[in-house]
């Protein structure tokens, strides 16, 4: 801020250079005829009082411009200053915990860091027109707020008013340090611009209040894919993998995390349209950034019951032979024994009789068994999202710590909201995977879980 504070008084104070040359200059021309010490007298004056005119000029463009930027400082800290910090970040819902602040700590941080910041300027100011002539000035400083400053505000508009005894007080002796003889001017001011930081507060507020962050997550997750959140799968045994196969079905995770993250955008973003229409009348847009999704998925695996499934293959089958054509001899033949591998008859009823055509017939006495599983997901995901509340096309002219520099800004509401599953982050806290398996393999009979995994979880 020193750096604001001095720039902005060497403007001023350049100025004031101006008009005070202008003034002795002047006042010499129609003084020629007065003596030495009556006319130096007079130019004091005149010097003084431009000097006093333009520092009341000068008092009400630093009270302006101290007023935007303890906006800007503020609001980009979220009016937290320790009312809703976590680990560094400035939170006005943290899951079931809100930390808004209210409207009254909103005007007393304003009003506060706006005395902070005019006392800067008050001080540089004082200094610079007293290098003018030599001959102090005294622009007084404010006390605390409330006291001396107040605030008044709409929705659109901020007015700071100041009230107090204290005086504008200029030197005018004939000696430079001399205190004997001064002017002064009341300090009593009112500014009035246009900071529409009530209505960003308000709005940011309702999305807080009203959980837009933890409504979008749970409306996401209904809405997420069926496979995401139901899988089932058939498994035949085989002899070397009797019935039941119990195996945890996997997902896509990757793949489902994106149908989430694309769900939860257009849910948010469908939360925030109607403020968003009604923002606009205020020169006041409304955007977010997701800091992190934090997700778990508890993943259940039950088996459903074996049972004969025939198009798994037959396991025991029972096979005969029919001869189709026998050659001629005195009676009618019958193969007595068969080899049913190729069907070739072993020993006949007739010596003698020979079989040319066989016919091998299979059935199946018992089937392979299969078992299903059905596999549930139940997904909980916490969202760590930053709100960014900005005017739209109106700037004020403000310094940003962090750049080191004074240009005209948007003003800029953040705050952070955490909400969802507080499950998932501590999960994620945990170091603990995102996906739990968990498969039960033991039932009694298939028929006493009928329809068992078809159903999906209900996530809230």
């Amino acid at each position: 801020m020193k750096g604001i504070a001095t720039m902005f008084a060497v403007l001023i104070v350049m100025i004031a250079i101006g008009i005070t040359v202008t003034g002795l200059l002047t006042n010499t021309f129609f003084q020629t005829n007065m003596n030495y010490v009556e006319v130096l007298k007079e130019r004091l004056l005149i010097s003084a009082l431009n000097q006093l005119s333009l520092a009341k000029i000068s008092v009400t463009h630093a009270l302006r411009y101290a007023l935007f930027q303890a906006c800007y400082e503020k609001a980009k800290n979220g009016f937290c200053d320790g009312l809703c910090y976590e680990n560094g970040l400035k939170y006005w819902r943290n899951y079931s915990s809100t930390k808004i602040p209210t409207l009254n700590n909103i005007i007393h941080l304003i009003g506060n860091r706006s005395t902070e910041i005019f006392n800067e300027y008050a001080n540089e100011l004082s200094a610079r027109f007293s290098s003018i002539d030599g001959r102090k000035m005294i622009i007084p400083t404010l006390n605390k707020f409330s006291n001396e400053l107040k605030i008044d505000k709409d929705d659109k508009f901020i007015q700071l008013n100041v009230s107090t005894s204290k005086k504008i007080r200029k030197y005018v002796g004939l000696v430079a340090d001399s205190k004997e003889s001064y002017i002064e001017q009341n300090f009593n001011f009112s500014i009035k611009d246009f900071i529409p930081i009530i209505k960003m507060f308000s709005f940011g507020r309702k999305i807080a209040e009203n959980d837009f962050v933890g409504e979008s997550v749970v409306q996401a997750i209904r809405e997420l894919p069926s496979d995401c959140k139901t899988q089932e799968k058939k498994f035949c045994e085989d002899e070397d993998n009797p019935c039941p196969n119990c195996k945890f079905l996997d997902i896509d995770i990757e793949k489902c995390k994106e149908d989430f993250e694309e769900k939860f955008l257009e849910n948010m973003d469908n939360r925030l349209k109607s403020i968003r229409e009604d923002a606009k009348s205020y020169d006041i847009k409304i955007n977010y950034k997701v800091n992190n999704f934090y997700f778990l998925i508890n993943g259940n695996c039950r088996n459903l019951g074996c049972e004969e499934d025939e198009s798994c293959g037959c396991k025991r089958e029972e096979c005969s032979c029919t001869c189709l054509q026998y050659n001629e001899v005195d009676g009618d033949c019958e193969c007595l024994e068969w080899n049913l591998e190729d069907c070739t008859c072993l020993e006949y009823n007739i010596e003698g009789c020979e079989c040319f055509s066989s016919e091998k017939i299979c059935e199946c006495e018992e089937y392979y068994e299969s078992n299903t599983m059905s596999c549930r997901y139940n997904w909980k995901v916490a969202a760590d999202i930053l709100i960014n509340i900005s005017t739209d096309y109106v700037k004020y002219p403000v310094y940003d710590s962090n750049e080191k520099t004074t240009k005209f800004r948007n003003l800029m509401l953040l705050f952070n909201v955490k909400s969802g599953y507080y499950d998932a982050e501590k999960n994620y806290l945990e170091g603990r995977e995102e996906l739990r398996k968990n498969v039960i393999c033991e039932v009694e009979r298939s028929e006493e879980v009928e329809g068992l995994g078809t159903s999906i979880h209900q996530l809230r």
